[in-house]
């Protein structure tokens, strides 16, 4: 399907902020629970904050949903053997104000090496299965259908958000695409879109809802001459905006570097954090609370910074921004807190970790009273994910 004509998002053409004011201040970190598992990642959507887990392996998997601070509260747990279990390709969940909570993950193609499909279960607000798991994708062929993004549209709707690889041949020719589709609480699908015909083929995508209703996407893009840049279009309930460019950073690799963007909305701001291998910086632009426009990016890793982090906006109006950095040797997840006037507090570390790619994505929610929650994976034959509660003063 081709793209639809909406209103445009316009970037600002600045150059990226390299020093920035920064602001002496402290982040109370507070180690909480630490679960069997892997994978994690927050429940999009309002109410107490949920997470997800991924127990198990490849021939017998669980996606366990449970409310922080709550222990034992688990709330659903599609199950079953033929999961395709990636360190970078996380399940996604999402959860209307009703309680009903759309959950996909990803399962092998039978018959066809590297290939993998979607799979989505709705389930009420008890926890209770509403039909059997089936495809987010049209496409039932070969290839590669992962990355999903989710977010509660309306009160009806979800919106999904995935890269769909069903025009790349066997060796990787062909464009990987971004496509999106809406599920309705009753297991609806909505019409396949196209968002971008040709993006980069293995980085995570991202959904965040902004204030005045509309969606805003985020992805890594592909040119013809290589230049993999992050995109962002909006979609307003029913039609999308044609992709532009977040910042032209220049990125030419010829290869996918496994490196997706994130987004965060507050009721004034939007904010993108992203990697980029141009500097080797994790970068954070902030925009107009519609995601019309957004301003010079700021630098906020080290000099060691590789991004796989997240961003979530605090309750003071600051961006709270994690990622992975090297220094010397050592790799550790780190913070930030980040203002939308370019002010920096400090750095500081949320956990040391080994470094391997097993350790995956942090991933960053609001606290339900103040600051937030940070989510991660820590390796071993029996890995865990750690949570810990994260407040700035």
């Amino acid at each position: 399907m081709s793209l639809l004509a909406a209103p445009r998002i316009v970037l600002v053409p600045l150059t990226l902020a390299l020093l920035a004011p920064q602001q002496a201040e402290r982040l109370d970190i507070e180690p909480g629970r630490s679960v069997p598992g892997a994978l994690p990642s927050f429940v999009s959507g309002g109410g107490a904050p949920l997470f997800a887990r991924v127990v198990g392996g490849a021939t017998e998997a669980e996606l366990v949903l449970e409310v922080l601070g709550a222990a034992g509260d688990e709330r659903v747990r599609p199950a079953g053997g033929g999961w395709f279990l990636n360190w970078a390709d996380i399940p996604a969940v999402a959860r209307l104000e009703d309680g009903t909570t759309l959950a996909v993950w990803l399962e092998t193609t039978q018959g066809h090496a590297h290939s993998y499909g979607t799979r989505f279960q709705l389930f009420d607000a008890a926890g209770d299965p509403q039909a059997e798991p089936r495809r987010l994708e049209e496409h039932a062929g070969p290839g590669e259908h992962g990355f999903v993004s989710l977010v509660p549209l309306d009160a009806e709707r979800f919106l999904a958000l995935w890269l769909d690889g069903r025009s790349m041949d066997a060796h990787g020719g062909g464009h990987m695409q971004v496509l999106a589709r809406t599920v309705a609480r009753d297991g609806t699908l909505g019409p396949e879109t196209v968002v971008d015909p040709s993006a980069c083929s293995c980085c995570p995508t991202h959904l965040v809802r902004l204030a005045d209703g509309t969606v805003l996407a985020a992805w890594r893009d592909r040119s013809e001459d290589e230049v993999r840049d992050i995109s962002l279009a909006r979609f307003d309930g029913a039609r999308w905006s044609a992709p532009a460019p977040l910042h032209a950073d220049g990125w030419e690799i010829h290869g996918c570097p496994v490196n997706g963007p994130r987004l965060a909305a507050s009721a004034t701001h939007v904010a993108a954090a992203w990697y980029t291998g141009i500097d080797g910086s994790v970068r954070v632009a902030f925009g107009a609370a519609d995601g019309s426009a957004f301003a010079a990016p700021v630098r906020v890793d080290e000099g060691g910074g590789e991004g796989r982090g997240d961003a979530v906006f605090l309750a003071d109006g600051a961006l709270l921004v994690g990622w992975l950095e090297h220094d010397e040797g050592r790799v550790a997840w780190k913070l930030r807190r980040v203002w939308p006037d370019g002010r920096l507090g400090s750095v500081h570390v949320l956990a040391p970790i080994s470094g391997e790619r097993a350790a995956g994505f942090l991933r960053l929610a609001p606290a339900e009273e103040r600051g937030a929650w940070a989510l991660w994976t820590e390796p071993g034959k029996t890995p865990h994910v750690l949570a810990a509660r994260v407040a700035g003063s």
